[in-house]
């Protein structure tokens, strides 16, 4: 400090000589004043991204000869040195910077200026709320000339003036002064503090924070399950066999199997602790995975949670209490409603606060406050396999896909808990109380709400079905929505850190899986119950057991397991189809999840009468429980973080697809060594021509019957078109490739079903296959002259965004024809004015969505610059409504959007009956 710093006897010397002293001339005064105070000031120039928010500046105060008060800034460089030869405000060393005050000719005085022998000196955050732009601490002064005190607050010079809307010289922010009452006080020769003091120094406390902006983040509400139903292909009679694959079989929760179930939702603030690596937390692009679970030890996470638990009730204060009605039932798919809300953020870095890692590195406490908006943006509701992220174990339609029907399946991963009243005694330690006033107890039950063991014939269910109840049943039950990740929905958003936008993965490790957001409490009375009818003939029963609980994301979640052979007089059909006839092996069958390989099939009076081969490839081929992954695992939390974001050509990510195995042959289904083949491909739009990238092939050890393994390769993207565009690649997956199984449902056979009323030998195709599949992928091309920085841009819907494949296969936009209850393919392509490797999400609605539009689903699209491919996404709907209706696609647009408005296309479809023999 003094070697930038010194004293001399007639003046202040400076190193560079910005502040000399125009009066060294004169002796100071005796004795010289000088106070320090740290704080975080910025660097100007410095784009925020790149500013080390951790690294502490020093503000100073020295008396002058005229009894006026000089206060400056000093920085220290990386090494600790303060340089001696820079310019005023350079980065690289230290620097200096005194605060003037405006000169009067006339009294030949400074105005206002800080004035008194006697002065005390603090820095830190003195303005209230800011935007996340304005991190910089204020320096503060209090002085005692002798007749007043006087208090000055100081606003730093601005870190980076052409994007800063608080650009502005340093200058006195505000100043207060007041005369002395008491005559006694002063000559007393104290000083006036303004910052509390820590002898032991072992306080913690919060540096300035980074806050992030989380829009549109889905709080799914609750999640039911189609029940296990069975549809196949017969290579005899080649045609599809409908078992129990009807509309009639459904589910929906009732009280008392009349009312529709309800609850009520009140949304809540809160905080999470953790550690991290990173000294910087101010970094942009490391805010966007959350860093690894509460580990910090007993002092750290108990003074932060005592210091949350004072102002908790002012961070929850203007959250309302609403109520919510589950009314929606399983035809046809699963169903899944979801909230849709956004979040702040404010990450705060913990000074005072260090460990090690296991390797000796340093680990930096922060703190995190989560704070949802207090205003519902949307309701989603509908069918899950028309929301992106929806990714479950089980394949519709085919009950060998679905979880065993064992202990295992009654401890979900996903398992919550909930709260019931109770009463207080010795013998229930459990039971907690949860409030002074008024006086409540409550108990934590970590088990599901309801489930039960039923049969699939009409003998078995009888109509409605009531459950076996846990603990608690008939009384208020209180559950949490948290931001951990749910099993079968994988959560990945936008957020907005500063002027940065990067990508946000909820898993059931990171440090924000525990964090509260809401608190939801059921207002039934009366006991759970299923609603189903019965689905099939008794000789071909099956059985399946039902599991109701909470799941830790606080979504209330129904799910099913099968016993294929549970019951006593359909066993025989089951091992037939599927199993080991008469003693006879079986085969294996290693396949992958196709959800959409069969259609429904409608009568004349538009009743469901079965199910047919789809023929689109686009959905029969369609993988679903494939994922794109961090190429590495992660060290902290484990396991392996989605992409969040795009993947950009020539960088590694993993590809990960679910592998099951569809056979009850306990003698021969058994695969000791399966080859999954991996390769993608891309149609190159300059020349039209077709672009194949081999990935590799890799192997998957003992897989058993009804058990699924994860088939995982790394991939890196080769760049096709022009730089920063988006291509759309088809990354196929091929099990078996050298077809080297004798398999139910083998790559080999043959084709058999005609999907026109003739069809040549090439147009035949094979509706039982389950080996081959794809996921349309888009990929983000680099940018000349360095690595894709995210900004503001406007993303947008032209007016052929949505179209559509008629009846006849072509796309059109404007107005098409739909036949009823056949699925329509819809086409969006969503365009921006600038590259970026972030998705946004475009709902799709029947009917304007500003005047009760309904909507049919949502996907998670890449807005891609002229000329791109890869930004179009595929949906489909399944008109159930004749006559004219119009199709409203709405992209969300981020708050920064440059020219919002720009983001709704329509489509006007006429709803007719299909012709007679159709397929």
């Amino acid at each position: 400090m003094f070697d930038a710093l010194r004293f001399y006897a007639k003046g202040i010397y400076h190193p560079a000589g910005q502040f000399m002293d125009e009066h060294s001339d004169v002796d100071l005064p005796s004795p010289i004043r000088l106070q320090i105070a740290a704080g975080v000031f910025g660097d100007e120039g410095i784009p925020l991204e790149y500013q080390n928010l951790a690294k502490q500046q020093l503000a100073f105060a020295y008396s002058r000869f005229d009894s006026r008060v000089e206060v400056g800034r000093i920085e220290f460089s990386g090494s600790g040195y303060m340089g001696r030869e820079t310019e005023l405000l350079t980065t690289g060393y230290y620097q200096a910077q005194s605060y003037s005050f405006p000169y009067s000719p006339t009294t030949k005085q400074y105005d206002i200026a800080p004035r008194g022998e006697r002065f005390w000196l603090a820095a830190g955050g003195f303005r209230g709320a800011r935007t996340s732009y304005d991190f910089q601490w204020d320096i503060a002064l209090t002085t005692w000339t002798g007749q007043e005190y006087a208090l000055f607050v100081f606003k730093p010079f601005a870190w980076w003036r052409d994007y800063s809307p608080y650009w502005e010289t340093p200058s006195l922010a505000k100043n207060w002064s007041v005369a002395a009452q008491d005559e006694t006080t002063s000559s007393s020769p104290s000083r006036s503090p303004v910052i509390a003091s820590d002898p032991d120094g072992d306080t913690l406390y919060l540096g300035p924070p980074v806050k992030l902006l989380m829009e549109k983040v889905k709080n799914y509400k609750y999640i039911l399950q189609e029940p296990p139903k069975h549809a196949y292909w017969d290579k005899t009679e080649n045609q599809v066999e409908t078992i129990s694959r009807w509309d009639d079989f459904y589910v929906e929760l009732k009280e008392g199997g009349t009312a529709d179930f309800s609850s009520s939702t009140k949304k809540s603030s809160d905080y999470s602790v953790g550690v991290t690596g990173e000294l910087s937390i101010g970094v942009a692009m490391k805010f966007g995975r959350p860093l690894r679970k509460k580990e910090a030890g007993v002092d750290f996470s108990g003074t932060i949670g005592y210091d949350w638990s004072g102002h908790e009730e002012t961070y929850n204060q203007g959250y309302t209490e609403y109520g919510w009605d589950f009314s929606r039932a399983t035809k046809r798919d699963d169903v899944i409603v979801a909230e849709v809300y956004s979040y702040e953020v404010w990450r705060y870095p913990v000074y005072g606060y260090q460990e090690l890692d296991a390797d000796g590195n340093p680990m930096y406490g922060f703190l995190d406050i989560f704070k949802p908006s207090t205003v519902k943006t949307r309701t989603e509701s509908g069918a899950a396999s028309s929301f992106d992220g929806w990714e479950p174990v089980w394949e519709n339609g085919n009950i060998l896909s679905y979880p065993q029907d064992n202990a295992q399946f009654y401890d979900p991963s996903d398992l919550g808990s909930f709260w019931i009243p109770c009463v207080p005694s010795e013998s229930d330690l459990a039971c907690k109380q949860v409030n002074d006033d008024p006086v409540e107890y409550q108990k934590e039950i970590h088990q599901a709400m309801a489930w039960g063991i039923l049969g699939s014939d009409s003998t078995a269910i009888g109509g409605k079905i009531e459950l076996e109840e846990s603990e608690g049943s008939g009384v208020e039950q209180t559950y949490s929505e948290t931001l951990s990740g749910n099993a079968d929905v994988k959560g990945y958003y936008s957020g907005k850190v500063l002027n940065a936008t990067v990508g946000i993965g909820f898993d059931g490790n990171s440090s924000w899986s525990e964090a509260s957001t809401a608190e939801n409490t059921t207002t039934t009375s009366r006991s759970l119950f299923l609603t189903a009818d019965a689905p099939n003939q008794t000789q071909e029963a099956y059985m399946y057991a039902p599991l109701l609980y909470v799941t830790q994301d606080g979504a209330l979640k129904l799910t099913f397991a099968v016993n294929a052979l549970g019951s006593a007089v359909g066993k025989d059909f089951w091992i037939r189809l599927y199993g080991d006839k008469y003693g006879e092996p079986g085969r294996a069958d290693p396949a992958l999840n196709l959800p959409y390989r069969f259609k429904a099939t409608f009568s004349t009076n538009q009743v469901q009468n079965g199910w047919e081969p789809e023929t689109d490839d686009i959905f029969r081929y369609h993988i679903r429980g494939f994922f794109i992954t961090e190429p590495e695992e992660d060290p902290d939390v484990g396991g392996y973080p989605i992409l969040t974001h795009a993947p950009v050509a020539g960088q590694e990510a993993r590809l990960q697809v679910r592998v099951n195995n569809y056979s009850l042959s306990v003698l021969n289904g058994f695969v000791p060594d399966l080859k999954v083949r991996f390769y993608a491909t891309a149609i190159d739009p300059i020349d039209r021509h077709e672009i194949t990238q081999e990935i590799g092939t890799v192997r998957l050890e003992n897989l058993n019957i009804l058990e699924p393994q994860i088939a995982s390769i790394k991939w890196t993207p080769q760049a096709v078109g022009l730089p920063g565009a988006t291509q759309t690649w088809r990354v196929h997956v091929q099990l078996d490739p050298e077809n080297g199984i004798d398999e139910i449902y083998d790559s080999d056979d043959p084709a058999t079903y005609c999907p026109h009323e003739t069809c040549t030998e090439d147009e035949l195709i094979d509706p039982g296959q389950n080996n081959y599949g794809f996921r349309e992928v888009g990929v983000v091309n680099p940018v000349i002259g360095g690595p894709i920085v995210d900004q503001p841009r406007d993303i947008q819907l032209k007016g052929d965004a949505l179209m559509a494949l008629n009846p006849r296969g072509k796309l059109v936009g404007g107005t098409t024809q739909a036949y009823f209850g056949k699925r329509l393919p819809i086409r969006i392509q969503a365009l921006s004015d600038k590259t970026g490797i972030h998705y946004s999400e475009v709902l799709l609605y029947d009917g304007d969505p500003a005047n009760g539009g309904v909507l049919i689903g949502s996907r998670r699209v890449l807005p891609g610059i002229l000329r791109s491919t890869g930004n179009v996404v595929w949906m489909f709907w399944i008109p159930e409504k004749l006559g004219p209706h119009t199709l409203y696609a709405v992209l969300d647009e981020p708050g920064d959007d440059l020219q919002p408005g720009n983001n709704i296309a329509r489509l006007k479809v006429v709803v007719i009956k299909p012709p007679k023999g159709s397929r």
